[in-house]
């Protein structure tokens, strides 16, 4: 089991992803505001971010160094409408899911990501 931080500013795009990781076994924190995603990250250890990036979120690519900051080990991927390799670096992204969403997909990518993750105990990383 992973603690993953999912972040959309659509309510009904948090609670599907939500529903598939938590399903997948994981501890799932979602969020519809950046801020309060780096907020919460600064002070938990989440093994993944997912990230659905559409217009304010790519204009406001500095958040993806933020996650980064407050957790160097943390992977990230990101949803997408539109992608590109080097869009996938300036944003430091592990990896990428374009749209239409293929649930298939988002679980493969989702345990090649965990895979790179050492095992650890995900109820010392939480503090609420």
């Amino acid at each position: 089991m992973a603690i993953i931080l999912v972040l959309d500013e659509e309510a009904d795009s948090c609670t599907l992803l939500k529903r598939v990781l938590q399903r997948m076994g994981h501890k799932v924190f979602a969020f519809g505001n950046s801020e309060a995603a780096v907020k919460w990250a600064a002070f938990n250890v989440p093994d993944l971010g997912i990230v659905n990036v559409r217009g304010r979120f790519i204009q406001g690519f500095p958040m993806f160094e933020r996650l980064k900051e407050v957790n160097r080990d943390m992977k990230v991927m990101v949803i997408t409408d539109a992608f590109s390799e080097q869009l996938s670096e300036r944003l430091f992204a592990d990896d990428f899911v374009i749209k239409p969403l293929d649930i298939d997909q988002l679980e493969t990518k989702v345990r090649d990501l965990l895979g790179l993750q050492k095992a650890r105990n995900p109820e010392s990383r939480m503090k609420g």
